[in-house]
């Protein structure tokens, strides 16, 4: 329907059109597939920080009573 309303160009132009949203589309995928690994491993690292944290406390903790 579009293309008919564009005349004689309509045809090449929505196939660029069509091609340039499905190439966004694609990277925008893979960004959100990137930035959802990059937060799955800021929320292991901040795990493992909390975890060496609290171990590290507990251990001090423990030295400071026995002195």
């Amino acid at each position: 329907m579009l293309s008919a309303a564009l005349g004689p160009i309509g045809a090449p132009v929505l196939a660029a059109l069509t091609a340039t949203h499905t190439a966004h589309v694609r990277d925008l995928d893979r960004l959100g597939d990137l930035l959802g690994g990059m937060g799955d491993a800021a929320r292991a690292s901040a795990f493992a920080y909390a975890r060496t944290s609290d171990d590290t406390a507990a251990r001090l903790g423990s030295v400071a009573e026995s002195l």
